[in-house]
């Protein structure tokens, strides 16, 4: 119980007034200690557009990453629209209940306004929802141009040598491009063609050749791009191609983290900034997203893009807006992050700058009807205190 010193100039009158607001005072708080705590509303991560994308690729597949796993979406909470005019299309979840993707049923139209919408009533796997739809535009690439699509990079890179026999192939391109399957993506080793599946990474730039098992020993081999074309329908001018040879062991070692940037702890960091991570060696592209490579406020996730190529070693997350000023933040790598040879970094990495000193308040004792600010600010004594004297 805490003591203050007694006014002689209140009267018992005032200290009869405070009684009833002091029993509410109290009653509200056991009310509030013995209801149960309903689930919290879920909160949208990223979005693939990010919201007034333009130029986005017509193969695109909207998807939005939450911050807690959901109860699976659909088309009825899911939506696509041209203008007013929905779009058809598919809803799948992912296993860990965290990220919807929508699959339109046809290649989006050029140079067109798009809104993906999470719908109000959206719930988590918990019970919490959105009180409002959740939205988001995004602009379609014009038609056609005249450019042809051209190789920005790919993994292994041209006359490499020492290859790990598990490794995967990645390339490159400087534009959205239609899907690529094994018929225009293809390895051999001689003339001997290897057998393997081609991904694609959501935004369209990067085609992943996978083999179905370890490449040979000290063999030499060609990959070649042809008859491949863009998501505005242009043509790669020409095949293209390039050789590696294997080496002699596969790669079991996991990538590390070598630098990162801005460095943990750093302040007076530019609102502006981007957040980036150089690895030990060539990733695999499609394991860095947004959902393995986060910013965060706190525990709030901020909205951004992320961006990798093959060839490269850094890894970029770029935020939608301008961060806050004097406000701490915190990067994450998860270990779905891995290299090209499939192996996950040991563990989790995180980051951040030092938190700013700003006052909070604690509400967990509201059960004794107290409540107690974590920093000793002055406080005056209520009239029913002061009497205790």
């Amino acid at each position: 119980m805490r003591s203050f010193i007694a006014n002689p100039h209140h009267s018992s009158a005032r200290s009869s007034r405070s009684t009833p607001l002091a029993i509410i005072l109290v009653t509200l708080a056991a009310i509030a200690c013995g209801s149960s705590t309903p689930a919290p509303a879920p909160k949208i991560s990223s979005t693939t557009p990010l919201d007034a994308a333009a130029s986005v690729a017509l193969t695109t597949k909207p998807s939005v990453v939450f911050d807690r796993a959901m109860a699976p979406l659909t088309a009825t909470n899911f939506t696509l629209k041209q203008g007013t005019a929905a779009v058809a299309g598919t809803v799948a979840t992912s296993t860990d209940g965290t990220t919807a993707t929508f699959t339109p049923a046809s290649a989006l139209a050029a140079g067109q306004g798009f809104t993906a919408t999470i719908t109000a009533g959206t719930k988590s796997a918990a019970g919490g929802s959105f009180a409002a739809d959740q939205s988001w535009k995004f602009t379609t690439a014009a038609s056609a141009g005249t450019t042809a699509p051209a190789l920005a990079s790919t993994s292994p890179t041209k006359g490499a040598t020492g290859v790990a026999l598990n490794a995967k192939l990645a390339a490159a391109f400087n534009v959205a491009m239609t899907p690529l399957t094994g018929t225009n993506f293809t390895l051999k080793q001689g003339t001997t063609a290897v057998v393997g599946t081609v991904a694609n990474s959501a935004d369209g730039t990067i085609a992943i050749f996978a083999p179905s098992a370890n490449l040979t020993a000290g063999a030499a081999y060609t990959a070649t791009i042809a008859s491949a074309t863009s998501a505005a329908g242009v043509a790669l001018a020409a095949p293209y191609s390039w050789s590696f040879t294997a080496g002699t062991a596969v790669d079991n070692i996991a990538p590390v983290v070598n630098s990162k940037n801005p460095a943990d702890t750093a302040t007076g960091v530019a609102i502006n900034t981007t957040v980036s991570a150089t690895f030990s060696k060539s990733m695999d592209p499609q394991t860095i997203t947004t959902a393995t490579f986060t910013l965060k406020q706190g525990t709030t996730p901020v909205l951004g893009s992320v961006s990798y190529g093959p060839g490269t070693t850094t890894a970029i997350f770029t935020p939608a807006s301008a961060l806050s000023i004097s406000i701490t933040y915190t990067a994450g790598l998860s270990t779905g992050v891995k290299d090209m040879e499939g192996n996950a970094l040991a563990s989790a990495i995180s980051w951040s700058s030092p938190p700013a000193p700003t006052p909070h308040w604690d509400l967990r004792r509201c059960c004794s009807a107290r409540l107690e600010p974590t920093q000793s600010w002055p406080r005056r004594a209520s009239p029913r205190s002061r009497l205790r004297q």
